[in-house]
């Protein structure tokens, strides 16, 4: 029985070799900072009992010892079970399509996760060099407000590569948001790259999120409230169109492939619902723990009128009437419209004005511009994020 190897099982094999080499020499699990607030927790409550003189419930685990794992549950199913979904909708390409978004999505949630705590400990290290003669005369626990420099001040309060990389849940989280950005910049590229080169765009594409969401956000100091617009969709979408605009050369405008069938349609819409119902969870993160119910709620209302602004858009539009595509497009736009406000003290009808704004930009552009673009966009996915 002859051995099937190629180039892409040798790259991948190589690829995932070299990141459990990374994880356990950089890494280690920040399991006892968690038993250590659960031991805290139940102490005050042992004293708050005592201070009261009548007994009250035992705080449980998960209130105190992992806060953010239902986050982590709902952005899994958001990224592997919703994105990857949509992705099944070409009629010749959907096993490989779905397939391939599961194991890139598994390669860029490995490779953000180091990245995302790599190109901090990076920049703290250049910090400490170019400060190293100043020193910091404040001790180790300076207050920063007393420096004049505010990167002489970074430098003496951050860690640098001396420290590992502590690894927790929200760690894991942090890096889904890059699988997205991944799985958006993929959308443009079904059906024009193969898994060799698709494997080397994802870690690319990792690299590329990972500092451009260090650069805008910790560098420069630059607001995403939900941490899903600009350095997640908007950065998703430029990638892949410019990446498709690359590989695809001169390919005829009308293919017969670039079509859906009754059965990949109904995968792709159930991943599409996967999504609307995560969403809320998908913007949250982010947010101030005191604003995530106003996150949550506002993302709702704006997916709801999505919901019902899609099929009347899409009807007043397309004289066929409505399509599982312009749905998908026009429900996952009002997601991303409701991104930026979602963290404002706004009423639910401007929401859900939002939502239906978001949606008629979406329509709009999947009518007029998604024609111009179809070479570079094979499943429109940039769309919504565009809108």
């Amino acid at each position: 029985m002859a051995i099937r190897i190629n180039a892409f099982i040798v790259t991948l094999a190589t690829v995932q070799i070299l990141l459990i080499v990374a994880y356990s020499i950089l890494t280690f699990h920040d399991g006892y900072g968690d038993q250590q607030k659960l031991d805290t927790a139940r102490q005050k409550q042992l004293d708050l009992e005592a201070s009261l003189r009548e007994p009250t419930p035992a705080p449980q685990e998960y209130q105190y010892g992992q806060p953010d794992l239902s986050f982590m549950f709902d952005l899994n199913m958001y990224s592997y079970m919703g994105m990857c979904l949509t992705m099944t909708y070409l009629r010749k390409y959907a096993y490989t399509s779905l397939g391939m978004s599961f194991l890139m999505g598994c390669l860029a949630q490995e490779w953000c996760g180091l990245l995302l705590q790599w190109i901090p400990l990076a920049h703290c290290s250049y910090l400490q060099q170019t400060f190293k003669q100043v020193g910091c005369p404040y001790g180790d626990n300076p207050d920063i407000s007393q420096f004049e420099n505010n990167l002489r001040a970074l430098a003496c309060t951050c860690n640098s590569f001396s420290d590992k990389i502590a690894l927790e849940i929200s760690d894991f989280i942090k890096a889904q948001y890059g699988v997205v950005a991944v799985l958006i910049s993929y959308g443009a590229l079904l059906g024009k790259v193969n898994p060799l080169q698709m494997m080397i765009i994802v870690i690319m594409n990792s690299a590329a999120y990972c500092g451009n969401k260090f650069l805008c956000v910790d560098y420069r100091g630059g607001v995403d409230g939900t941490g899903s617009l600009y350095t997640t969709h908007i950065f998703g979408a430029a990638f892949g169109l410019g990446c498709s605009v690359l590989v695809s050369g001169h390919r005829p405008h009308e293919n017969p492939d670039n079509a859906p069938r009754y059965q990949s349609n109904n995968y792709a819409i159930l991943g599409s619902l996967f999504m609307f119902v995560t969403y809320p969870s998908f913007n949250c993160f982010w947010a101030p723990a005191e604003l995530r119910m106003y996150v949550a709620t506002n993302t709702f209302m704006a997916l709801i009128a999505g919901c019902f602004f899609s099929f009347i858009w899409a009807n007043f539009i397309y004289p066929e009437g409505p399509s599982v595509m312009h749905l998908q497009d026009g429900v996952l736009a009002a997601g991303v419209a409701a991104s930026t406000p979602a963290c404002m003290f706004i009423p639910p009808l401007l929401m859900m004005i939002v939502g239906a704004g978001g949606t008629l930009i979406a329509t709009l552009s999947f009518r007029f511009i998604q024609p111009l673009i179809e070479d570079q966009d094979t499943q429109a996915k940039t769309l919504p994020a565009a809108s």
